[in-house]
């Protein structure tokens, strides 16, 4: 390893007096064969080749950039090739350093903005001191030349940061968020960081200068990864995680096929995380969240969703850090106390800093003198940012002319003071085709960078890009770097220099522009992203998530063009193939599927597809946003779909799917404890079937009623409606003679918890084995599943317990694999349930805690007041274990210990699942209330409130009839004695 630091130095002829200061300085570090300088006279001469340069750029241990007005001019920043140079070196960990000199706008070098010299980046020629500042940059090149000689080898980082928006523009202040954030790689108990800033803040460009800071080492870390979920819905969102799960779990090292589902995804890939130091940074995590307003701003993708949760719960350590940037609260994150997190809220810069920002931009005047303007724009850095370089490239640097920009709008609060000096530009100061403007335009059309092959074929194809399409590379290299000066566009990094971005707000501004004002340009632009992203894919059919999504993007700019039919074709043709269902079925993709429809819908409302679209395509949409979200645990959202399937399907007098539409709609108000609702909107699903007079749609809707009207607690009422579903069934299929499937299952349920006897019992057992074969001999995977559920919960009945979770263990394998996510709850449950029988505390705590995470995430209450009852007894059973031998009806337990707390968590528990039912109208489960609170009552030493409760108990399962509660009741008896 060589021991000098070879020092390479870039400047403009003008400044050659500062580059003969500079060496002065160097003298003695020269002397001492510590630093080689090189100075690359060729530029100055005219000659230069980009290879003979690289290969000295290469063998440099430093570069150092001296920026000046004349240097921004020059061609080292002209040149594209040069520049991008200097960005592939700085981004492969080479230290490229600019040295300030004087007063200039060099956000272009963003890529090495938190090296720069001196600090603060106040220029040279300001600086109060400039002998002791001279001083201060020899050693820190004498700091880099200790560095060289001490340097270990170099340690393989895998970085990935491609996916992450780029930021041009100079950061000010920050400097303890930075700091917290390399304080919390190494700290044990902090190990996820949000940062929550309106937009135009500065969340991404904080994110990138630290990234930048801690380049090329990344503090250790072996893995660092960044993703992007900017996209360009407004209003609801339409993005998914899909493609994040994907890269990320083969970036950090998973191998052979990925897990089908993103739920799955998101479980594996915490996993890994947890085996390697890494940083992964997740940016613009709003686009997967709903509006503060809706549901509080939770997370809408259940891949990120079960993500965040698992997070929360598993300590990751020191040397793991998941940074993550949104315009609101993560409350996925902030729902309860957790150590490991720890959120970063940035404000406005404070006028001190404002000023400093519009000083370094160019701006004239003393900091007292830009103070009331900084108060002007609130100290909002998208703003100021902008303002600044309007003033330095329109007004030489005269702030006071910022009066002349339009009046803020109401309409435009949310963009902030940011929007007034974009309006200034597009209203008063370009024309209607400037080669500023209309590229920008072209750059509003996509929600991620524009490619260089993106906006060759927009220029050569589009209306809209006629008026500049006759410009040269050299004239269009004076637009982007004209625009990369003003702040508005991005080179977007990470070795793609020819790819171009803009900020969100002025991404949103120059689209609706443009939407509103020259649509018919905007949908023939729509159409050629469209007709080309289709060409891209290797195959017709692509087979992987990775190489379907120019697909998915290219549906989107279909339905944008509005050929919503062609985009529809395209969808259900090459991304579905058909009744296959390729993408779902095989690739578990469900919310890219659902994000991708979401264009087919109008604006935040998914009861609602576009009316260009036949009535049949349009019940085919719904349908699918249904089945998606319920996939997904969206089971609020799937009732807007079902009840637009209603509405259509009524509308159409087509009695029969209005009543599958209703009765799906009660299935999903059931499971969110909804009850009152549910009822309504069976008893409505009768009616509607009654009328289609279709026999299988009669007995399903009876048979619902029935399920619905067993977790009411009208257990006669329930018996009826389920033997009048079974009648119906033998008119329609006479050989099978008894309901079977989910509705099979369901009446089983019911018929266990009236049984009396053994002999019932057996009854039910030969009904549960008639019910599978069927299933076997003419029906799928799914109704197999229930078959063996029905199956493993009449063997734990009769106590045959190993029978029962061989039973249990298969139809939940199934149900998984068939991603029936609307009924795992009901299996694990069961299968807790047998674990209890056998003592299995472990396994049976396990099933329920997933159960309540499921139910949690999906808000399912109807299984969460399940899973805690059964929680709490299983927590009771553990405490129990605690009390004198001999006194209670209490098996020992297999290889448990006792924590101080469980009694404690049980009485939470109870308390919490008496208002869920009581709130729910949850009849059926206030026998098991009260049998709880009696045995609380018993372990708090209140006598007489357990004696209480066992008689109300007793009382409500003699007025219902639930007779399969009275073995549990017998036990609570003897427990309490």
């Amino acid at each position: 390893m060589a021991t000098d630091l070879k020092l390479l130095i870039c400047y403009a002829h003008q400044d050659a007096t500062f580059k003969d200061t500079l060496l002065a300085h160097l003298q003695d570090l020269r002397q001492q064969k510590a630093v080689t300088v090189w100075e690359d006279t060729a530029l100055h001469e005219g000659q230069l080749r980009i290879s003979v340069l690289e290969a000295e750029l290469q063998q440099a241990g430093v570069i150092l950039l001296l920026v000046s007005p004349d240097f921004m001019q020059s061609r080292f920043v002209a040149m594209p090739a040069l520049l991008r140079l200097f960005r592939q070196l700085s981004l492969a960990g080479k230290r490229v350093v600019p040295l300030i000199l004087s007063a200039t706008n060099w956000g272009v070098l963003d890529f090495c903005k938190t090296q720069a010299l001196p600090k603060g980046d106040i220029p040279l020629e300001r600086v109060l001191y400039p002998a002791e500042e001279w001083q201060a940059i020899v050693k820190r090149i004498s700091r880099w030349c200790a560095e060289q000689l001490s340097a270990p080898n170099e340690v393989s980082i895998a970085v990935d940061l491609q996916h992450l928006p780029a930021t041009n523009t100079p950061l000010v202040g920050r400097r303890q968020a930075s700091k917290d954030l390399t304080n919390a790689f190494d700290n044990k108990n902090t190990f996820i960081i949000s940062i929550t800033a309106p937009a135009g803040v500065g969340k991404s460009a904080l994110v990138n200068a630290w990234l930048e800071k801690i380049a090329p080492h990344y503090l250790g870390a072996s893995h660092v990864f960044g993703w992007s979920f900017y996209g360009q819905s407004d209003e609801q969102p339409s993005v998914s995680s899909s493609l994040f799960l994907t890269h990320a779990l083969r970036f950090f090292g998973h191998t052979g096929e990925l897990p089908l589902t993103d739920d799955a995804k998101a479980q594996r890939l915490a996993i890994l995380l947890r085996e390697k130091p890494m940083i992964l940074v997740l940016d613009g995590v709003e686009a997967l969240q709903y509006s503060p307003l809706v549901r509080k701003g939770a997370c809408a993708d259940l891949g990120l969703k079960t993500f965040l949760q698992i997070l929360k719960t598993q300590h990751l350590g020191a040397q793991h850090l998941v940074v993550l940037t949104s315009r609101q609260k993560i409350i996925e994150l902030t729902d309860i106390e957790h150590k490991g997190y720890d959120n970063l809220t940035l404000d406005n810069l404070n006028a001190g800093e404002s000023a400093n920002l519009l000083k370094l931009l160019g701006i004239k005047g003393s900091p007292w003198q830009l103070i009331p303007v900084t108060k002007t724009y609130s100290g909002h850095a998208l703003a100021l940012i902008l303002l600044g370089n309007l003033c330095v490239d329109v007004y030489a640097g005269d702030v006071t002319q910022h009066a002349r920009l339009p009046a803020l709008s109401v309409a435009e609060e949310q963009g902030g003071q940011a929007l007034r000096v974009i309006r200034f530009y597009d209203e008063k100061f370009w024309t209607v085709n400037a080669p500023e403007r209309v590229f920008l335009q072209l750059l509003s059309l996509l929600d991620r960078p524009l490619t260089l092959a993106e906006r060759t074929l927009l220029l050569q194809n589009t209306q809209l890009a006629k008026p500049v399409r006759k410009l040269s590379e050299l004239e269009w290299a004076g637009v982007i770097f004209h625009l990369n000066k003003l702040g508005l566009v991005q080179t977007h990094p990470q070795q793609n220099p020819e790819a171009w971005d803009t900020h969100a707000l002025v991404r949103h501004y120059f689209r609706e522009q443009l939407r509103t004002q020259q649509a018919e340009l905007w949908q023939e632009a729509h159409h050629v992203l469209f007709e080309h992203l289709q060409t891209l894919p290797p195959s017709n059919q692509p087979d992987t998530l990775i190489s379907l999504e120019p697909l998915y993007r290219a549906v989107t700019h279909g339905c944008l063009a509005g050929e919503y039919e062609a985009a529809l074709r395209l969808y259900r043709e090459r991304i579905l193939r058909g009744d296959q269902y390729y993408s779902t079925q095989q690739l578990g993709a469900f919310s890219a599927d659902l994000a991708v429809i979401a264009n087919f819908f109008e604006a935040s409302n998914w009861a609602k597809p576009i009316t260009n679209l036949s009535i049949a395509d349009q019940s085919w949409l719904l349908a699918q946003a249904a089945f998606y979200m319920m996939a997904l645990g969206q089971l609020e959202e799937g009732l807007m779909p079902l009840k637009g399937a209603a509405m259509l399907c009524k509308a159409r007098q087509d009695w029969k799917n209005a009543a599958k539409a209703h009765n799906n709609r009660a299935d999903l108000l059931l499971t969110l404890g909804r009850l009152s609702e549910a009822e309504e909107v069976a008893q409505a699903a009768i009616e509607l079937a009654e009328t289609s007079q279709h026999n299988f749609t009669r007995l399903l809707c009876h048979a619902k009623f029935g399920n619905l009207l067993h977790q009411l607690g009208e257990l006669d009422y329930s018996h009826a409606a389920f033997e009048l579903a079974e009648m119906l069934q033998v008119e329609d299929q006479p050989s099978d003679g008894q309901l079977y499937s989910l509705i099979g299952s369901q009446y089983c349920d019911l018929l266990l918890d009236t049984a009396q006897n053994a002999v019932e019992h057996g009854t039910i057992l030969l009904r549960a084995q008639k019910s599978l074969a069927i299933a076997e001999e003419q029906l799928g995977l799914v109704s197999i599943a229930f078959g063996r559920l029905t199956l493993g919960k009449v063997f734990n009945v009769l106590e045959r317990y190993e029978e029962s979770l061989l039973a249990l263990n298969a139809a939940l394998q199934q149900l998984r694999q068939a991603e029936v996510f609307l009924y795992i709850p009901e299996a694990l449950l069961a299968r807790a349930v047998t674990y209890q029988r056998l003592n299995h505390w472990d396994s049976a705590k396990r099933d329920v805690e997933e159960v309540l995470d499921i139910a949690k995430r999906s808000n399912m209450s109807l299984y969460e007041v399940k899973a805690s009852l059964l929680l709490a007894n299983l927590l009771l059973d553990k405490y129990a274990l605690q009390q004198p031998t001999g006194n209670y009806f209490v098996t020992r337990l297999v290889g448990q210990g006792v924590g101080d707390n469980t009694l404690t968590q049980a009485e939470e528990l109870y308390r919490q699942t008496s208002r869920l039912v009581y709130e729910m109208n949850y009849r059926l489960r206030l026998a098991e209330l009260s049998l709880l609170g009696a045995r609380l009552a018993h372990y708090t030493h209140a006598t007489d409130s357990a004696i209480h409760h066992l008689e109300v108990a007793q009382s409500r399962i003699v007025a219902i009839e639930q007779w399969g509660l009275l073995g549990q009741w017998e036990r609570v008896r003897l427990e309490i004695g």
